[in-house]
């Protein structure tokens, strides 16, 4: 396979292994696929070491160029460049998956004359802002590093409108620069299965065990009601969430993580999707559950509000607190009716808006726009 095409570069630090395990591959293969095919060819730059060039086998169609030197993950995106300088010269893309890690898709473009796309499916400044408490030194060193970023790429593609007005207001980016293109859902995949007959009402999550996506509201709202959770998924919480559960008596199934191929099937087990984050980027567990035709109950924050609309294709619920999310999940709970008109229209949401096909043109316009292809 020659070196020409797109250039995708992982995430600092994450590695195919990662990806593999946490199913992100299966998830994002036909996607770049189908994007290596438009601009000639497709090579990924990861972080691993052995378990990367191992995967890298089972895609023999994507050329891997990964960290087989052992290098910490700053050290290796500073020396990539050089390390990979005949396996990337002739690239025609260089595109980062996330903001993190991009620095070497800035320096990849200048070293080789090629286009430098930097991707934002999230902004840490804007997630950490939301968070708060954070001293002004470390806000100062996060605007410098995006700022940097941001001017020195040849175009900037945010999921959001809300990140596409954050970035051009905050690093006074003209949004000429800036393409929203969301994340994809592969809408044949995430699709309405039979329901299957269950005790009781099963409520689902998909996504990371993590402070972020408040999962102990979401426990202590179903406590003392006739209900399962079933959180698919890891992270740091995860103890803490088995500890609180065992706690309220909440009966918790938590399979882990899971592969596209056996996610729907899972999902259609449930009687309806809860998603109760403090903030979010674009998120596609939440967009794949819609696809498969669940009501969703979320909350209105940041990521989500703009995406969903209330009582047409999506449960809001008045805040995060384990109490508005208990109402909105009796609401849903206690009328059939709603649930299979939320979940219908959440449907023809996700295929009308985020389907791949529709994603990918996106994408393939800007690399017109660019001249590329």
């Amino acid at each position: 396979m020659n070196g020409k095409g797109l250039a995708l570069f992982f995430t600092r630090g994450v590695t195919l292994e990662l990806w593999h395990r946490m199913g992100h591959l299966s998830r994002e293969l036909p996607y770049y696929r189908r994007l290596g095919e438009a601009l000639g060819g497709l090579t990924f730059v990861t972080y691993g070491g052995d378990g990367d060039a191992e995967i890298a086998k089972t895609i023999p169609d994507v050329r891997v160029l990964h960290n087989r030197w052992g290098m910490p993950p700053r050290e290796f995106a500073r020396k990539v460049t050089e390390l990979y300088a005949d396996e990337l010269q002739n690239a025609t893309i260089f595109k980062s998956n996330q903001l993190s890690g991009a620095e070497a898709v800035i320096s990849a473009g200048r070293k080789f004359g090629r286009p430098a796309i930097v991707r934002c499916g999230w902004i840490p400044s804007a997630f950490k802002r939301l968070k708060g408490g954070r001293p002004l030194r470390s806000r100062i060193r996060d605007w410098l590093s995006e700022f940097r970023i941001f001017r020195a790429a040849d175009a900037i593609i945010v999921t959001t409108d809300f990140y596409r007005d954050y970035v051009a207001r905050r690093y006074l980016i003209h949004k000429r620069k800036i393409a929203v293109i969301p994340n994809f859902i592969d809408t044949d995949t995430f699709k309405p299965m039979e329901k299957k007959t269950r005790p009781r009402p099963m409520i689902c999550f998909v996504g990371r065990f993590a402070e972020q996506k408040n999962l102990p509201a979401l426990i202590e709202a179903v406590s003392n009601m006739n209900v399962s959770l079933k959180l698919i998924g890891s992270g740091p919480m995860r103890g803490q969430i088995e500890e609180l559960a065992k706690r309220l008596s909440v009966s918790v199934e938590m399979p882990g993580n899971m592969p596209n191929s056996e996610l729907p099937a899972c999902l259609a087990e449930c009687t309806l999707f809860a998603f109760p984050s403090l903030y979010e980027g674009h998120p596609k567990a939440l967009l794949e559950a819609m696809s498969c035709g669940l009501p969703v109950v979320v909350t209105p924050v940041t990521g989500i509000r703009e995406m969903v609309t209330h009582g047409q294709n999506a449960y809001i619920c008045r805040d995060t607190s384990p109490e508005a999310i208990r109402e909105g999940i009796e609401t849903l709970l206690a009328d059939a009716e709603l649930r299979e008109r939320l979940g219908r229209h959440a449907r023809e949401f996700v295929v009308r808006n985020f389907a791949l096909e529709q994603i990918l043109e996106k994408e393939l316009v800007l690399y017109r726009e660019m001249g590329v292809i």
